[in-house]
């Protein structure tokens, strides 16, 4: 490498200037100084480092240091009860009585501590299972420890225990835990409504134990849980078919009837069946070991906390669960009217898919049917739950209850959820889809009479004194629809004039199937019939409109488009002539059995107006007819040489016919030369 660097530099000296040279030095230099300027921080920033990283490690090796031996102390205290205890049973006879109560005492401290100590893992894997029932227990038996061990007269156990000063506080905010996630359970698992009641029953009497609540509040959370769940299921995307939206509604209406039996499950008895509600069998299961000796007072304790919530439980009786019940009800059917289905009866595109899908929904309703729940019914005593437990009687399952049952039982009268929840909206549906065909009859009515205007404008102007034209009852076939309108002949403008009348009776008559197909009861018709009749009306006038607007136009423009004339007047006379069938017949015999005088004599009314216009267009057709007659009568009368002779001509000429007796007999007959007299007189 020497070498090779030698040659280097004979070659630099061979090959370049003094100068040159002495650049390429002081070159050198200043990347060598650079160089071991970066090595010098490279160097300082890792020293700096490593000294950061020794005292971390310093630091990590006393604080584990500390831990072990906070760890050892705790061993060493409990190896020391231990062997207290292992010695006190085995000197047992020599024992005093005092030293014996002493023992025991502090045997009794040692296992409320662990319990204490115990009780977040135990809590959380409750908590983890959605064991909420499990989770409450043990959170007040912990309390009842705590209370035992730090209770009056007892104030040497923190100083025996220090670390109970710093684990109560963890423990004690399992309170709120413990609640908070039993109403996100509630809102969230149990919202769908395929949730046994047992455990429904288990979360509410875990809240009844740890927040004095009473029966109605406990109720009513219930029930605001599964309003959020309905609401949750109506607000999905807006399904594609008919049969998407039929499951939609039924899950949701199945979650409504759901909620109502699995109510009255919690809270009421069914005579019969049932001892006690569901809530309260929860509340009477059997109590947590409590830590310690002394298993009657843990046992008294927890007894004390179950009969407490028990009483509160028992001031909602059967009424008050009707009550809250109906109130919801009424709730969860104005959320409904409120528009919530309207995104699953959208997928209802025609008045038979609207059939189908509340026939789908009957379905479902019809066979939905609710199991009663036996938990801890055969283990439950009328005595209370300090009694001894007394087998029910077994006998055959009871038959699922339908919903007349669930409702004779919860509410005590029937509530048929389809009025409830889903007649108004399908009767909604029915009529916006009314409307949306009536609009589409409207707009394509006036986009034919917009084509046919249209077509006139390229028609060339009329010719004064043209009065050979063909009428417009022979130009067209008013039958046929496949004319082209770029064909700009007078056969294609009339024909969609023609056509124009004829979809008008046409788009009506399919628009009003939508409320045929729907109608079934008398009350559905009664509520249909005002809307059919008032909306086909309606449609009648906004062609009138329309062409009003046409008629206006024209006008303005002098009234000189005999064409366009011609075009608004057939439209509006055909209009003006037709009976309105739709209107004056409803929408078949369900909806038309009433009568609505008013909505046909509007029809009348805007008949008589569309009579009206067709009159005053054919004026402009007749004014443009009769100054074309006396324009060409007044040209051929100027032009007649019979006017302009110089002397008056003879009305009459003389004529002689030869008799048979060979004479002559005369007579005159009328002489006029004028032809346009002539054509004028004959």
């Amino acid at each position: 490498m020497a070498e090779s660097v030698e040659q280097q530099v004979e070659e630099l000296f061979r090959a370049r200037t003094v100068d040159q040279i002495r650049e390429v030095e002081v070159q050198a230099r200043h990347e060598v100084e650079e160089k071991r300027e970066q090595l010098r921080q490279l160097i300082g920033g890792s020293y700096r480092e490593l000294l950061a990283t020794s005292d971390a490690v310093i630091d990590i090796h006393e604080s584990a240091k500390q831990v072990v031996g906070l760890v050892s102390r705790i061993q060493s205290q409990m190896q020391a009860v231990a062997e207290a205890v292992g010695k006190s049973n085995a000197d047992n006879r020599l024992a005093s009585p005092t030293s014996k109560s002493s023992t025991e005492r502090l045997y009794d401290v040692g296992i409320r501590v662990k319990f204490l100590l115990d009780t977040p893992e135990h809590v959380w894997g409750c908590l983890d299972a959605c064991d909420f029932l499990g989770a409450a227990c043990r959170f007040l038996a912990a309390s009842d420890a705590h209370r035992a061990l730090t209770g009056r007269g007892k104030h040497g156990v923190a100083a025996q225990f220090p670390l109970l000063q710093h684990q109560w506080p963890l423990v004690r905010k399992f309170r709120g835990e413990v609640q908070g996630r039993a109403g996100e359970w509630l809102r969230d698992g149990a919202g769908a409504g395929d949730v046994p009641a047992r455990d429904i029953a288990a979360t509410l009497a875990a809240l009844a134990l740890l927040k004095p609540v009473d029966g109605q509040e406990l109720l009513r959370v219930l029930l605001a849980a599964r309003r959020g769940a309905v609401e949750r299921i109506l607000r999905r995307p807006p399904p594609a078919t008919p049969r998407e939206g039929t499951a939609t509604l039924a899950a949701a209406a199945a979650l409504v009837a759901s909620t109502v039996a699995t109510a009255a499950q919690l809270f009421c008895v069914l005579p019969g069946v049932t001892r006690t509600p569901l809530v309260q069998r929860a509340l009477r299961r059997a109590p947590p070991p409590g830590p310690g000796a002394d298993a009657a007072a843990s046992r008294a304790d927890w007894l004390g906390h179950a009969e407490a919530a028990g009483a509160r439980l028992a001031t909602l009786g059967a009424g008050g669960v009707a009550l809250e019940l109906g109130t919801w009800l009424d709730e969860v059917a104005g959320c409904w009217a409120s528009g919530a289905p309207r995104g699953a009866m959208q997928a209802a595109r025609s008045g038979r898919e609207l059939a189908e899908l509340e026939a789908g929904v009957r379905a479902s309703l019809a066979a939905w049917a609710c199991e009663l729940d036996s938990f801890g019914e055969e283990s439950d005593s009328e005595a209370g739950p300090t009694s001894a437990p007394a087998p029910a009687p077994r006998g055959p399952r009871p038959v699922p209850l339908s919903w007349d049952d669930v409702c004779q039982w919860a509410l005590g009268a029937p509530r048929p959820l389809w009025p409830l929840l889903l007649e108004d909206q399908l009767v909604a549906r029915a009529c916006a889809l009314v409307d949306g065909d009536v609009r589409d009859v409207v707009v394509g009515v006036g986009a034919a009479l917009g084509a046919a205007l249209e077509a006139t404008g390229s028609l060339p102007p009329p010719q004064a004194g043209d009065r050979g034209a063909t009428p417009w009852t022979q130009a067209v076939d008013l039958h046929m629809g496949s004319a082209e309108p770029s064909a700009a002949a007078p056969d294609v403008w009339l024909a969609a004039a023609a056509a124009s009348a004829r979809l008008m009776d046409e788009g009506l008559a399919h628009a009003a199937h939508a409320a045929r197909d729907v109608c079934g009861a008398e009350g559905r018709a009664a509520a249909l019939e005002p809307f059919l009749r008032r909306r086909l009306a309606g449609a009648a006038g906004e062609v009138a409109d329309g062409l009003g607007a046409a008629l206006a136009g024209l006008r303005e423009r002098g009234g000189r488009d005999v064409h366009a004339a011609l075009v608004i007047g057939h439209v509006a006379g055909a209009l003006a002539t037709r009976r309105g069938g739709p209107v004056q017949d409803g929408a078949g015999p369900g909806v038309g059995a009433g009568g609505a005088q008013a909505d046909v004599e509007g029809l009348r009314s805007v008949q008589a107006k569309l009579g009206s216009m067709a009159e005053e267009a054919f004026e402009v057709w007749a004014d443009w007819a009769a100054e074309c007659i006396a324009a060409a009568f007044g040209a051929e009368l100027a032009a007649d040489p019979a006017l302009a002779a110089p002397r008056p001509q003879r009305g009459w000429r003389p004529a002689a016919l030869p008799g048979a007796d060979g004479g002559a007999q005369g007579f005159e007959l009328p002489f006029a030369p004028s032809p346009a007299t002539l054509r004028a007189l004959c």
